[in-house]
């Protein structure tokens, strides 16, 4: 017995240590600097890798190989004599641009048919237009003059044409060429 009143003795001292301790770790802590007196330096390297993924059943556009080049100058030559009825039938105007303008679209299949035509037709020159001022490092808007002048000194008295319009400075007008 004598040991276990030695222990009960003891308790009030341990507890009396404990609380003392505690309140030494308690000043410690308050003690802790979390700041530095000079910022911290990171030397970082940092890649950024960008993908573009395509849309589920989207078809991956493919840039014009030469050879497409090639196909889309025989389209546009064995195209020549449709885009000239179309001309002589009043129903396509010359642009500024250097494209076709559908004036008048017939009805039924044959309408749809001379819409697509023209589409075609535009989409081709573009490509031609793109391709070359790519080549030659000049902007396509000179190219598109080049290409409307080209057009208006060919055309036929009675052709439609895109000319400057002098009433309203920056606007075009469609008239009819004439001799």
């Amino acid at each position: 017995m004598h040991t276990s009143l030695r222990l009960l003795c003891f308790l009030p001292l341990l507890a009396a240590t404990a609380c003392s301790f505690s309140k030494t770790l308690e000043n410690a802590a308050r003690n802790i600097q979390l700041n530095t007196p000079e910022p911290i330096k990171v030397d970082m390297k940092i890649t950024l890798d960008v993908y573009q993924h395509e849309a589920p059943g989207s078809a991956k556009v493919q840039e014009k190989a030469p050879t497409d080049l090639a196909e889309v100058n025989r389209r546009k030559f064995n195209r020549q004599q449709e885009i000239q009825e179309l001309k002589n039938n009043r129903y396509v105007a010359e642009t500024h641009r250097g494209l076709l303008f559908l004036r008048d679209q017939p009805a039924g299949t044959y309408g749809a048919y001379v819409k697509k035509t023209v589409e075609d037709e535009n989409a081709d020159r573009k490509t031609l237009m793109l391709e070359e001022a790519a080549k030659q490092k000049r902007e396509l808007n000179e190219l598109e003059k080049e290409r409307h002048d080209a057009a208006v000194s060919n055309a036929f008295a009675g052709e439609y044409i895109e000319i400057a319009d002098p009433a309203k400075p920056g606007s075009w007008k469609i008239v009819q060429k004439v001799k």
